[in-house]
């Protein structure tokens, strides 16, 4: 792994922590202490997720379509997962009310621009703006990235400075994903240059939109991170199953909040909890994975059956699992791409 992958591991870390610290703290009701100096501390791993998010689009060499495909299969399965689990927590405890209409648009990954904060697992709601984010990835790398991404970049800032005030964070991030998209597209002999000119704009926008400034910290921690050669084994382990603890740290930190009113326990707990479920449920999903795959690969192809047709005896009209030459053994989908950044969240 590179210096500059390792950096990025131990950005992802400090995101994560950044966030759960806020998630916690308001689990905790002391709001008061997640803003400091200003700054909201979750805003901050929020911003740092979606640079991260854009910054990795940029550096695979896949083709548009395979990589939308991969990110979709890499995405969804735990995504459903924890959703269902979600709402089956919210019928039996009753805490959310919710009707058909919000199971089928959040399934579907787009529960935050249709239902809000109203979602249930409210934590997950930066799947909905990260899969049209990707979904601009796509067309700009299908089309030009040269010609696409100023373009792009240029349509959420202006969107970002709209007087309408709904989604204005989001749109703030959005430019965040772009401009990190364009310094990993610059190449890596300009990456520094790039990051610090990244850093400048988003500084000089957070005169006139004061959501720029989680952007502009985020710009100038990746700056950092391309110097950074030290492995840290704990991030570069976070950084395996980080997209599954984002996933189902907010319902961990909601039930024990539930269990027990102490600040410490809440803490701990939902930290020990978030990061056992986190593992449990990549767990799940590979294994779910890999029975499909076995299913798959013990399905007779139509040349195998053909063949086996021809040669059956005139009696035999049925095939008794017929396969290629060989048992071949199930393949495991592991998706373990440390250095995908996997989403932000932010309540």
């Amino acid at each position: 792994m590179t210096g500059q992958l390792q950096g990025l591991n131990q950005l992802r870390f400090l995101a994560a922590l950044l966030v759960f610290t806020q998630h916690s703290l308001s689990c905790c009701h002391l709001d008061e202490w997640i803003d400091v100096a200003g700054f909201r501390i979750g805003r901050i791993g929020t911003a740092l997720f979606f640079l991260l998010g854009g910054f990795l689009s940029a550096s695979t060499r896949r083709k548009p379509l395979s990589w939308i495909k991969e990110r979709l299969i890499a995405l969804f399965p735990s995504y459903w997962v924890v959703t269902i689990v979600g709402f089956i927590l919210a019928a039996v405890t009753a805490t959310k009310t919710f009707d058909g209409w919000q199971v089928l648009s959040q399934l579907a990954g787009m529960g935050y621009f249709t239902h809000g904060d109203h979602i249930v697992n409210v934590a997950t709601w930066f799947i909905s703006p990260l899969l049209l984010l990707y979904a601009a990835v796509v067309v700009a790398r299908l089309i030009s990235v040269k010609m696409m991404t100023p373009l792009l970049i240029a349509g959420m800032i202006v969107e970002a400075f709209s007087i309408e005030p709904e989604f204005s964070s989001v749109r703030c991030h959005a430019v965040t994903f772009f401009m990190a998209f364009f310094v990993a597209s610059a190449g890596l002999q300009f990456r520094n240059m790039a990051a610090l000119l990244m850093t400048l704009t988003m500084i000089t926008l957070s005169v006139f939109q004061p959501e720029f400034r989680y952007g502009a910290i985020a710009s100038a921690m990746l700056f950092v991170a391309f110097q950074v050669e030290q492995e840290v084994r704990l991030c570069n382990r976070f950084s395996k199953f980080a997209y599954e603890w984002f996933l189902v740290h907010g319902l961990c930190l909601a039930i024990v909040s539930h269990l027990t009113p102490s600040p410490p326990l809440i803490i701990v707990g939902g930290a020990v909890a978030s990061i056992i479920s986190a593992l449990l449920l990549q767990k799940f999903v590979r294994w779910g994975k890999s029975i499909r795959i076995v299913n798959s690969d013990e399905r007779p192809s139509d040349s195998s059956r053909s063949s086996a047709k021809r040669n059956a005896p005139k009696a035999d009209t049925g095939l008794k699992g017929s396969q290629s030459d060989s048992e071949r053994p199930a393949r495991v989908l592991t998706n373990q791409n440390a250095c995908n950044q996997r989403a932000s969240l932010e309540v």
